[in-house]
Parts: structure tokens; sequence; C-alpha cells
């Protein structure tokens, strides 16, 4: 009789935090200067110095002056990013494996597919991140079709119905939804030339359709990310008071936080702004009014056209002396955590309970400063600086809801009531 085998139960560990690979700056100290690496765990920041044992294997020599350390740390970071890049794409191409796996091979039949893909890694010279764009769009796509639509490439065009349907239903934006029919065309046309048939493109949606989109988008709920507290002058002004001037470092933080709140910009383009990573020039002239002009990357109107730059004007002095250090001195952009330690007001209640400060607060408190009587902005004005669609979209989810507005009046201001000390 065969003896029973008692089989070890398999105990799975959690895995632990992975410390990101990080990226180096020079740090000046008097008259010399040392090298710093700033890394992540766990979503924390972490910045400690580099052993001077280090600073020949990375191309370092303490006789370059600051200058020269800076320009080689540009360059060590550009390199490691090209080596977590390639690693990145070995990651994405797996994956993109299992997807093709998984598709309906009825409505994506696998050799045109192939050379569909291919057709559009060989465009020249497309950027990276919109060849992604492209991709996740056409896995939407291979997705929709034939669970939700189930028409072939000669019925797109009188499917439009269903189509619109699932964008109301997933709550797209009408920029993506665009995105996903542009591509949907475009393996419509694909399709065609393969099978020696006619293609019934979808031609340019009705504004109906489009009023139906961006009505769905705009009830969006936000799920994974919390909604960001709006920065206001009193946690402007909180955070100036805890940093030193002499704190290079704080400064630059501090002017990145004020010129998002001053000119409403997102992250992204506040960072490349700074960077001076656009094409055009970032400060113009417009009818004898000085404004920044910020390379953006979503918004679309209702017909479709794309905005690829926004201007915005400088209303004020304080927007002027903002503009000119962050053109002119260190400005980087914080970790949230920072943020929002250095702008939350003791003892002041914050709503809704839970929320943070983070790097979208000063864009997220921007249409109140606007709408203040300091700058006395119309909404629709507003609307175009924060580079919207439409002013719903800028009520919706940028104006204050959780505090008290309103403009005074001789009855209000007769009757306020003295705020109580103690």
């Amino acid at each position: 009789m065969k003896k029973k085998i008692k089989k070890k139960k398999f105990q799975q560990t959690a895995k632990a935090p992975i410390e990101s690979a990080g990226s180096y700056y020079a740090r000046k100290s008097g008259k010399n200067w040392y090298l710093m690496i700033e890394t992540y765990l766990d979503g924390k920041r972490s910045q400690r110095p580099v052993d001077q044992a280090r600073y020949h294997d990375l191309g370092f020599s303490k006789t370059m002056t600051l200058e020269q350390a800076r320009a080689r740390v540009r360059e060590v970071n550009k390199l490691d990013r090209q080596k977590k890049s390639e690693y990145r794409a070995k990651i994405f191409s797996a994956k993109r494996a299992e997807w093709q796996k998984s598709i309906d091979k009825i409505y994506f039949p696998p050799e045109i597919l192939e050379s569909f893909l291919q057709d559009i890694k060989d465009t020249p010279k497309i950027k990276t991140k919109y060849l992604n764009r492209l991709v996740r769009c056409f896995e939407v796509v291979t997705e929709m079709i034939p669970k939700h639509v189930q028409a072939q490439p000669h019925q797109y065009n009188s499917s439009i119905k269903k189509i619109v349907n699932y964008f109301c239903k997933q709550k797209y934006s009408i920029s993506y939804s665009s995105d996903i029919i542009m591509v949907m065309n475009m393996w419509a046309k694909h399709y065609a030339k393969h099978k020696g048939v006619y293609a019934d493109l979808i031609e340019k949606m009705a504004p109906a359709y489009r009023e139906a989109i961006k009505d769905a988008h705009d009830t969006k709920e936000e799920s994974i990310r919390k909604r960001a507290l709006p920065i206001t002058r009193d946690e402007i002004e909180n955070m100036r008071s805890q940093i030193s001037k002499l704190n290079h470092e704080e400064m630059s933080y501090c002017r990145w936080v004020v010129a998002s709140w001053l000119f409403g910009l997102r992250p992204s383009e506040l960072d490349r702004f700074v960077l001076g990573d656009q094409g055009e020039d970032r400060v113009l002239l417009e009818n004898g009014v000085k404004c920044i002009n910020v390379k953006q990357t979503k918004t679309v109107n209702k017909s479709g056209f794309r905005h690829g730059y926004k201007k915005i004007p400088i209303l004020s002095k304080e927007q002027e002396d903002a503009l000119e250090e962050i053109l002119t001195k260190p400005t980087r952009r914080p970790h949230p955590d920072w943020m929002d330690k250095k702008l939350r007001i003791k003892d002041k209640k914050y709503r809704p309970q839970g929320h943070k400060f983070d790097c979208y607060s000063g864009r997220k408190g921007f249409i109140d400063l606007m709408l203040s009587p300091e700058y006395n902005q119309k909404l629709e004005n507003i609307s175009v600086y924060l580079g919207h669609s439409s002013v719903t979209t800028s009520y919706v989810h940028y104006k204050d809801k959780e505090n008290l507005h309103y403009t005074p009046t001789p009855f209000t201001e007769g009757r306020k009531t003295p705020k109580l000390v103690g």
C-alpha cells in the first residue's frame, strides 16, 4: 500500500517594496559641491549623499566645477532613463503578447492584426507616448467591438449609436472617444485593404453625440485618486512662513507650488514650461498684453480641434514676479507629502475630511483665485486658462463647493457677526 505523502502548504509571502533606481543631483556646499541621489520606496522619497568612492565610476571628479558636475548629472540621469525605458519595453511587450492571445479572432484576424500593429509602429517619427496611446485605444476597440457593438468594418458608421452608448457607459472623455474612433477608422482601412472589401468609416460625430459623451463624462466620480484640497492664499502664506530662504531646495519647491496656484497649470505642463521643453516661446505679447504660452496635451473643443498651446495673461504683479522666478531660479516639483505638510494649517478643519494637498492643489485653487475681487475674471476665460473644453468642466471639477463663497452686499456687511476669540 502506497504511503500518502503530505503536500507542503504553499505559503505566500508579501513582496517587499522595491526601491526605485533613483536620480542624481549635485548640491552646493560653500565653494564645493557633493553628489546626492533621490529614490522612492513605497511612495516615500529618500535623499542621501553618494559615497565619494563611486564618483569615478559615475564619471565625476572633485576637480569639476558645480556647473560641470550638474552637466554630468544630466548625462547620467539620461542614460539611466534609457535603461529604465528598455526594461519597461520588455514588460510591455510581454503584456501585449498576452493581450493579443485574448482578442476575438473573428472580428480581428491574427494575420491582419499583426500587420496593423506593425504598421502603426513603423510610422515615421512617431513618438513613443503617441504610439502607446494608439495601441491603448486599439485595446479598447478590441474589447468593445466583439462584446458590445458586434460590427465589421463595413458596418462601423451605421453602428455609431451603439458606439456612443458604450462611450457614455464607460464615461470616456470627448478627447479619448475621438481617439478611439480615429483608431477604429485606421483599423477599418487596414482591414479593407487586406480583404479587398468596403470600409464604412465613421464620420465626424454629430454635436448631439458629443454632448451626450461630455455630459456622461462630467458625472464621472473620482475613484482611485482622491480629489486634491484647493490652495488658498492662507495656505501659501503658511508654507512661506515655514521655509528658510537659505534652504535652496525647499525654495525651489515653493516656487513650483506658487506658480501652479497663480497660473493653474497641470503638474506636467508646469514641469515642461520650467524646463523650456516646448516648440514655441514661453512668453508672448498678445494685443500688447504679456502672457505665458504653455504647451498642453488634453484640450479638445466640441468641434474636435486640438489646441496644442494655451495663453494665460499676466494679470498682476505677483504673477509677474512668480514668472520671473521660475524662469531664472531653480524650480522643482515637490513630493505630495511635502506639500501636504507645508500647506496644511494647524487646527484648521478641511473638507472633505481625509483629503490632502498634492501637486494638483494649486490648479484646484486657481478658479477661486481668478474669481476673487483681486482678479475678477469671467468663468469662461478661466476655463480657457485651465485648458478645459467647456465651462461646465471647470465648474464641476474645479470650483470649491465645500466652503462658503459669496459677493458681499451692504446687508451682509452690516449684519456680519464678529468672529469670537477664544
